[in-house]
């Protein structure tokens, strides 16, 4: 089961990761900042890479306990400002 991607509202636009995301990822990740309210340490180059990658593929359910993993993008501009789960 997977969701009508994107998701939109007025302001955002959820939808699946793409490679394309790593240097947002990666920038929001590894700034100590951002990181202290996200449950973590910063995440190096290597670390963000892997957890994009882990996320990929995470875009429908297939089996009990599953989660969705989403990027939420600025509409306007298409930037990536965030991750949802």
């Amino acid at each position: 089961m997977s969701p009508d991607w994107p998701l939109e509202t007025s302001r955002l636009t959820l939808r699946p990761f793409v490679e394309e995301d790593f240097e947002a990822i990666y920038a929001m990740r590894a700034d100590p900042e951002v990181a202290r309210y996200l449950y973590g340490e910063p995440l190096s180059a290597a670390e963000a890479r892997d957890f994009l990658q882990r996320r990929l593929g995470g875009s429908a359910w297939s089996s009990e306990g599953d989660w969705l993993s989403v990027a939420a993008v600025e509409r306007v501009s298409g930037t990536t400002v965030g991750d949802v789960a």
